[in-house]
């Protein structure tokens, strides 16, 4: 896969909702095609997430028409703290979604 096309958004010292005292996180998503296949990145540096007042992340993709989504594995529990230590390819705090169509874990090996 070689882009031809990528949209870098990054979320700088993002604190949670509502509450200006909380500690914050820095990540990015990344949108990449070649004009046949594209993915999703989402990228997290070591010890972005953490547990303050126990807010839990959710961390996905979603369509926007109620049926299809997918959440990264740990979504909305206490795992979802360790996402800097986690991956769907290999490389921790790295997620990548093929979305041609639908949303695809990627290959096996890539």
């Amino acid at each position: 896969f070689s882009a031809t096309e990528v949209l870098i958004a990054t979320w700088d010292h993002v604190g949670y909702c509502c509450d200006e005292d909380s500690p914050t996180v820095t990540f990015q998503c990344i949108l990449a095609t070649d004009g046949i296949n594209s993915f999703v990145f989402f990228l997290y540096g070591d010890g972005e997430i953490n547990s303050y007042s126990g807010y839990r992340a959710q961390v996905g993709l979603n369509a926007g028409n109620g049926v299809d989504f997918i959440s990264v594995n740990g979504s909305l529990t206490n795992s979802i703290f360790n996402i800097d230590q986690e991956s769907n390819v290999g490389c921790p705090g790295v997620f990548v979604f093929k979305v041609n169509g639908g949303f695809q874990q990627p290959e096996s090996g890539r």
